[in-house]
């Protein structure tokens, strides 16, 4: 084709490496950034789920403090509980001695019936009303109690689902910091590769300096298209991987 014109062909042998060497920096450029791009948002990704993680611990030491307080006011509870039933007990024994005491009184004393008639029927409303008011406590005091165990029973409840989100969260963290690492030695990799490709090149066109540099220009462009394949295979592979966590 440039059989006439040798001043046309040496001009076609310089541009046609340099056009590739040009066309293979820009490729490289775009392939950093984009890689470099890639790992930034999986920085802020990590950093996400790092605060995540943070946050439920966080929460996870509040309903601790909260278990632990609901804990003993349970215990005060079943303390005051017992308490209440002691006193009751016992004030209720000692009315029915006085009751008793009385009673054997009246029987004895038959000039004082009427009064000791009177202090019976006062000790057993005092009686009476001490039982109703023991039993308004217990009552009370035992739907304090089922209230406590339940909120107890919440707090347990939600102190699992909290341990599970940060164990999860604690997972992505690790598989996220995982993949910048193979990312950052995908782009070395990829820079060395690059570095070879082209000092392989260049020992090849000083051995076959009798080849034409059209078949030279087509190796070259065979290589490059390798490379692109492989980048773009890696690159995809990376993507999916990114997806499926």
């Amino acid at each position: 084709m440039f059989d006439g014109h040798p001043n046309l062909h040496r001009r076609h042998g310089l541009l046609s490496p340099y056009v590739l060497k040009l066309l293979f920096g820009v490729f490289l450029v775009f392939t950093v950034v984009y890689f470099y791009s890639d790992r930034s948002q999986n920085m802020q990704l990590l950093q996400l789920k790092s605060n995540e993680a943070d946050t439920c611990a966080q929460k996870s030491d509040s309903l601790s403090a909260q278990l632990q307080v609901m804990y003993e006011h349970k215990s005060r509870l079943e303390k005051l509980l017992a308490e209440k039933q002691m006193s009751s007990a016992r004030t209720i024994h000692d009315l029915e001695k006085q009751l008793k005491a009385a009673s054997e009184k009246a029987d004895s004393e038959s000039n004082s019936a009427l009064d000791c008639q009177s202090k019976v029927s006062s000790l057993q409303s005092q009686l009476n009303s001490l039982k109703e008011e023991k039993l308004h406590d217990d009552g009370q005091v035992q739907e304090e109690l089922t209230k406590a165990k339940d909120d107890l029973s919440n707090a347990h409840r939600k102190l699992a689902d909290l341990e599970k989100a940060k164990n999860t969260a604690s997972e992505d963290v690790n598989s996220l910091s995982a993949q910048v690492k193979q990312l950052q030695v995908e782009v070395e990799q990829c820079a060395s590769n690059d570095h070879n490709i082209e000092a392989n090149a260049a020992v090849k066109r000083d051995e076959r300096s009798n080849v034409p540099d059209k078949q030279v220009g087509v190796s070259q462009h065979l290589a490059l298209s390798i490379v692109i394949s492989k980048v773009r295979i890696t690159a995809n592979d990376v993507i999916v991987r990114g997806i499926g966590r």
